[in-house]
Parts: C-alpha cells; sequence; structure tokens
C-alpha cells in the first residue's frame, strides 16, 4: 500500500478551475500521507489523476522552499534534485517554468 504521494511543483502563476489542484505552488514541496484523487474530469476536460492509494483521510502538507521563506534542499537516495524551490536537474528543469514552459 503507498503511504506518501510526492508531487513535484508546477509552478502555477494563475488559479485553476478545481480549487483541489490549487495546491501546485512553484518553488514548494508537497507531500500527502493518504488517498489520492480520484477525479475523471476537470473542467470538462478528462483528467486522471487516480493513482490507487485509497485510504480514509487525504492530509495536504506543503512547505514553500523559497530563500525568502528560509529555501531548503530536496535530496533522494544522497543527490539533491531541488534547491531553494529550483529543479536541479536539466531533466526536471521545465518543472521551474509552469505555465510558460513550451
Amino acid at each position: 500500500m503507498e503511504l506518501l504521494n510526492l508531487k513535484h511543483r508546477t509552478n502555477l502563476r494563475n488559479r485553476l478551475i478545481n480549487p483541489l489542484l490549487n495546491e501546485k505552488v512553484g518553488g514548494s514541496f508537497h507531500i500527502t500521507p493518504g488517498k489520492a484523487y480520484e477525479l475523471t474530469e476537470v473542467g470538462g476536460e478528462k483528467v486522471n489523476l487516480d493513482n490507487g492509494n485509497r485510504s480514509s483521510i487525504h492530509w495536504d502538507i506543503t512547505i514553500l522552499m523559497l530563500p525568502q521563506y528560509g529555501g531548503g534542499e530536496i535530496k533522494i537516495d544522497g543527490k539533491t534534485i531541488q534547491k531553494n524551490g529550483r529543479f536541479l536537474d536539466p531533466k526536471l528543469s521545465v518543472l521551474n517554468e509552469g505555465l510558460t514552459a513550451k
């Protein structure tokens, strides 16, 4: 059973129609113990947000990691992948651009 849903930041600059998805804040770290979303449609568009995780709770924990909020690092297997709210790996750097990404 999956206990945590580790999400990457999509650096949104505008509110989404569905307020449940407004937790996607650029420069933050978001971890969710508990149930994943099971939405199949958002704003008339088909989506698949169900990762199969089932639980009686869904608890969002979001931490701003930009320098003006104290900064921070995310490490996976000893390698820093995000520092001060910015992804370091060029393969992930598109996540820093959010809605402006091409």
